[in-house]
């Protein structure tokens, strides 16, 4: 979503999941996902736009790159709300 004066705007890019996160577990999509895994596939993408650990390119990083969103994402840190 982009911030538009007092209001959100239509969405400015949308991405499946199945997507993103076959490229981490092939499996995806196919079995029971609980929350904490799912949570964990997130961080691992996010983690990869920094320290490109799984893939030199991560899944998306060109439609990211295309919104604004990656030079965020790069050099930072993603941590679960759980992580005190």
């Amino acid at each position: 979503m982009k911030w538009q004066t007092d209001n959100l705007s239509e969405p400015i890019l949308e991405l499946n999941s199945d997507e993103i996160f076959s490229y981490y577990d092939s499996d995806f999509g196919s079995k029971r996902i609980f929350e904490y895994y799912l949570t964990a596939l997130a961080e691992s993408w996010l983690r990869d736009f920094s320290f490109h650990w799984k893939h030199q390119q991560p899944p998306k990083e060109e439609e990211l790159s295309k919104i604004g969103l990656l030079p965020l994402l790069e050099n930072s840190w993603a941590k679960s709300i759980e992580d005190k």
